[in-house]
């Protein structure tokens, strides 16, 4: 059974994560649809909305309950974060609350022995909240799918992006429902949930390299690359009999390639943010992908067989 004190660290370092990429998630699906889809709109912006309200609710109580590896791993911002979430306002006319980012940049690490009850329960209740709202948000998802296979949806989004958000909301759910029966994560789980990042990320890469002016063809060559890469160590992994030799060799190969695509990300974000290249896509979009590889390079790190 989960300690408390895990129970405590595990939905903060999980929740501030998982709830602020659906937070961008949805801002992405708010932006990608005509206005004549206002109802699309707005029910993508009350996503947004309510997982800020998440967010801010976990704050309260993070400052010194987070674990060094997660902030030095950056999962929860980036060092880019603000400033993509400013151009993103300049860009699109919306207000994203900046004040959480700023926050979550001051944050201390820390370990409290023996949480109090009232810590519990409040974190329980931000569980249960953001079950519902995930469950949702997948079901929101899924309708949009739906209605863009059969052309009677526009949407300037990709099907395939919005499904690997759902990839990210489903493990998120799982990892809430394993949170409210206070299980321990499933050793066997581990080699599942490193397929799954790599192929995540594979398609992420692909995105980049989709959503990057043409002209650009150093930043298509190399996001193709990488994608290239994810999808190979994924496919290994989907196929490979593990054992902890292959996993460790596997895991290896896979925070390799998390370094390098983290730099070429940080390279393009910065070029981003210096008006040297440009991108059909909110900016935040490009900083979530980076926060996504440095959660599974987190992850990889936690992990040992």
């Amino acid at each position: 059974m989960l300690s408390e004190e895990s129970f405590v660290l595990q939905t903060l370092n999980s929740g501030l994560y998982f709830l602020r990429t659906i937070r961008d998630f949805a801002i992405n699906i708010q932006l990608s649809f005509l206005e004549n889809n206002s109802e699309y709109i707005s029910t993508a912006k009350d996503f947004g909305d309510r997982a800020e309200e998440l967010i801010g609710d976990l704050m309260v109580y993070a400052n010194e309950n987070v674990t060094k590896e997660a902030l030095n791993n950056q999962i929860f911002v980036t060092a880019y974060t603000l400033d993509t979430e400013l151009l993103t306002e300049k860009l699109f006319f919306i207000d994203i609350d900046t004040t959480i980012t700023e926050e979550q940049s001051k944050l201390a690490a820390g370990f409290t022995q023996n949480p109090s009850q009232t810590i519990i329960d409040e974190l329980m209740r931000v569980n249960k909240s953001a079950l519902t709202l995930v469950t949702n948000f997948i079901s929101f998802c899924e309708n949009i799918i739906a209605r863009m296979s059969n052309n009677d949806l526009f949407s300037y989004s990709y099907i395939s992006l919005i499904e690997a958000m759902m990839t990210e909301a489903n493990l998120y759910k799982l990892n809430l429902e394993r949170l409210s029966a206070g299980n321990n994560i499933d050793p066997s789980f581990k080699a599942d949930y490193e397929y799954l990042f790599n192929n995540l990320l594979q398609r992420y890469a692909s995105f980049v390299r989709g959503f990057v002016d043409p002209k650009n063809a150093e930043v298509i060559l190399r996001a193709g690359a990488f994608s290239s890469e994810f999808g190979l160590i994924a496919s290994e992994y989907k196929n490979a009999i593990v054992n902890p030799n292959v996993a460790e060799e596997l895991k290896v190969r896979s925070i390799d390639t998390i370094d390098r695509f983290r730099d070429f990300l940080s390279e393009v974000i910065e070029d981003l943010l210096d008006s040297k290249t440009y991108f059909i896509v909110e900016p935040i979009l490009l900083d979530n992908i980076l926060t996504t590889a440095n959660y599974f390079k987190y992850t990889l790190l936690a992990t040992s067989y």
